[in-house]
């Protein structure tokens, strides 16, 4: 049996990242979709996601949520996240943070464009964690 590390260890491309197993209802939408992997191919639990939407019951910026990423019970998770994040964060225009449980722009959206561009955003940092995490064996270890 092949295991999880050496699967990850064999990626080509970020959409080899299994999501499979994911039981979100709806499914996971298009536009935080590569980031929910990215997250999972460093070795996150993530816990829910939206691409976002401009109405009253959505947040209107992407996000993702995972176990361990405020620091409660795993603080050297969040000091990895944190360190991932503004290295990201000083090549982009678009800043992302830590809230609480959940990864998300600095910004919100306030029209279609802003969101669409919020999206790249999200597409762009999951392709950083992966080119310069993943690719490589970089993993996130519960303790």
């Amino acid at each position: 049996m092949v295991s999880r590390d050496d699967r990850l260890n064999k990626l080509r491309c970020l959409e080899e990242i299994d999501l499979s197993d994911i039981i979100d209802y709806p499914q996971v939408d298009e536009g935080i979709k590569n980031l929910v992997r990215a997250l999972r191919g460093l070795g996150l639990i993530t816990m829910g996601s939206c691409e976002g939407h401009l109405c009253e019951t959505h947040n209107p910026f992407p996000w993702v949520t995972a176990f361990g990423i405020a620091g409660y019970a795993q603080p050297e998770i969040r000091k990895k996240m944190l360190r991932i994040i503004r290295a990201y964060n000083k090549r982009s225009r678009v800043k992302w943070l830590i809230e609480g449980n959940a990864l998300r722009p600095l910004i919100e959206a306030s029209s279609n464009e802003q969101l669409r561009i919020l999206r790249g955003s999200a597409n762009s940092l999951a392709r950083f964690l992966f080119d310069n995490y993943i690719r490589i064996g970089c993993q996130l270890q519960y303790s």
